[in-house]
């Protein structure tokens, strides 16, 4: 009986024991667990940092790039010629009025296609030495610091181009005058006196003529499209 019982103790110690090493085993696999999982999520984290300072550090390089392009695009290039003083130039141009009426061009087919074409005018770029007196001063002023190949708009104020419209500038003359010189006087038309002195006659009637002296763009804001089609530095007129 002792025998028996010993041995039934002794089965049962040992179960224990299994048991408990069963546990323990359990436990082992448990921690080996929680550590795999940690770990692949501590290295989760650390990739994710390092894609985040990837992601930065490429953002930063871009904004590098394209601020350099910018840069590069609106920097103003000492070695570049521009337009200075003294300078002989060539300009294709369009002038128009406020409300877009073409009254001058330099271009054959804005010419046309504004109805403004003459035969007899060989249409080319305009060519002029800036800062001589030679242009409107809105215009001559306008393209100083263009570089060739540059287009610009040039909006020019009365007081920079023909100057206001005089009252003053308007005459009144007999018929008789027009007529003993032989001129049939029409509105619209273009005459000029002994002095130079270019007129437009504006009115006519049975015993009058008025003739207005004005510029026919007095008053008037001009606006020109322009583009610089070269620059010759000695300010000579090329050949």
């Amino acid at each position: 009986m002792r025998q028996k019982k010993q041995k039934k103790k002794w089965r049962s110690e040992k179960g224990e024991k299994n048991k408990s090493k069963k546990l323990n085993f359990s436990i082992f696999i448990f921690k080996a667990r929680y550590i795999y999982v940690v770990g692949r999520g501590v290295g989760d984290w650390q990739n994710a940092g390092r894609m985040r300072k990837m992601k930065t550090l490429l953002f930063l390089l871009l904004v590098s790039v394209v601020l350099v392009l910018v840069s590069g695009c609106i920097s103003t290039d000492s070695t570049v010629e521009v337009v200075k003083e003294g300078d002989y130039v060539l300009i294709d141009y369009i002038g128009k009025l406020e409300d877009g009426t073409v009254f001058d061009t330099s271009i054959k087919d804005v010419a046309i296609e504004a109805g403004i074409y003459n035969q007899k005018r060989d249409y080319q770029p305009l060519g002029f030495t800036v800062g001589a007196g030679e242009m409107i001063k809105g215009f001559d002023k306008g393209v100083v610091g263009m570089a060739v190949g540059e287009n610009k708009t040039l909006i020019i104020p009365p007081e920079e181009a023909y100057g206001a419209y005089r009252e003053d500038m308007l005459t009144t003359r007999p018929i008789e005058e027009l007529t003993t010189a032989g001129i049939t006087p029409v509105v619209g038309q273009k005459i000029l006196t002994t002095r130079g002195q270019a007129g437009t006659i504006i009115n006519v009637t049975d015993t009058e003529v008025v003739i207005d002296f004005n510029h026919e763009l007095a008053g008037k804001t001009l606006i020109f499209d322009v583009t610089l089609v070269s620059i010759d530095r000695a300010g000579m007129i090329p050949e």
